[in-house]
C-alpha cells in the first residue's frame, strides 16, 4: 500500500517507521528541513520539503496513487485541508487525521474524513475498550500537562515479571495507564499479572520516569 503522511513531527516519525518496517511505500511531506534530514537518515522511506496543505507538494508526492494519506500536522485546519484535498482532487479512498481540538472530531467526520484520532479522546478510551498497540505507541503524546508519558517493554529479567500490579514497587506519582498484550491493549487491574514481552504505558512525574523504566526493563540499560 502507498501512503502519504503529512507532518514529520514525532507521531510521523513513529508511523511512518512502522508502515514501511511492514512493507508499505511511505511517503513523508515536512515543512521543517531538519526533520526532514533526520527522516530520511533514519528511515528507508520517501521524503518531501514543503507544505502538504498545498496541491503541488501533494501533486509531487503522487497522491493521486495513494491509497492513504494521514494528516499529522499542529493545525486542526491545515489537517483538514489535506484531508479535503487528498479525497475531493486526487480521488484518494482513505483519509486519515490527527485532531488537536476534541471539540473538532465531529465536524471532520461530517466533512468526509474516514478516520480522526484525538489523543486526548484516545487516551479516554483506554479506559473502556481495547484498543491497537502500535497505533497508540505512534499517536499519543509524550506528556498530558505536567505529567510524562513513557511506554516500557517488560524485560524476561525484570523484577515486575510474574507479579500483580497490585505487588509493584511502583515509584509515587506514577500510575499504570494501559498493558500491551499481543498488540491489544488492556486495562490494567490490581490482579493483571505483568509478563515478560508486555508493554507498559505509564503516566508519572518527568523526574519519576527513569524509575519507572528502571522497574520493567530488568538489567536492560536505560536510556
Amino acid at each position: 500500500m502507498y501512503i502519504i503522511i503529512i507532518g514529520g513531527g514525532r507521531s510521523g516519525y513513529h508511523l511512518a517507521k512502522m508502515l514501511s518496517q511492514n512493507d508499505h511505500e511511505v511517503c513523508v511531506i515536512e515543512r521543517d528541513s531538519e526533520k526532514c534530514r533526520q527522516i530520511k537518515k533514519d528511515l528507508n522511506v520517501k521524503v518531501i520539503h514543503g507544505d502538504g496543505a498545498e496541491e503541488n507538494f501533494l501533486k509531487k508526492a503522487d497522491a493521486e496513487r495513494a491509497q492513504a494519506v494521514v494528516a499529522l500536522t499542529n493545525d486542526d485546519h491545515d489537517n483538514l485541508v489535506i484531508c479535503q484535498l487528498a479525497e475531493r482532487h486526487f480521488k484518494v479512498e482513505r483519509t486519515f487525521t490527527l485532531v488537536n481540538n476534541p471539540g473538532n472530531a465531529e465536524l471532520f467526520r461530517w466533512l468526509g474524513v474516514n478516520m480522526t484520532v484525538c489523543p486526548t479522546s484516545l487516551l479516554a478510551g483506554l479506559i473502556q475498550k481495547e484498543v491497537d498497540a502500535k497505533l497508540v505507541g505512534a499517536i499519543l503524546p509524550r506528556s498530558i500537562g505536567d505529567l510524562r508519558m513513557t511506554q516500557i517493554q517488560v524485560a524476561s529479567d525484570s523484577k515486575a515479571v510474574g507479579k500483580r500490579i497490585n505487588e509493584l514497587e511502583l515509584p509515587a506519582e506514577c500510575i499504570i495507564i494501559t498493558i500491551f498484550k499481543e498488540n491489544s491493549a488492556k486495562v490494567p487491574r490490581g490482579s493483571t499479572l505483568v509478563q515478560a514481552g508486555d508493554q507498559v504505558l505509564a503516566l508519572c512525574q518527568p523526574y519519576r520516569e527513569k524509575e519507572v523504566q528502571e522497574l520493567f526493563s530488568g538489567s536492560s540499560p536505560v536510556s
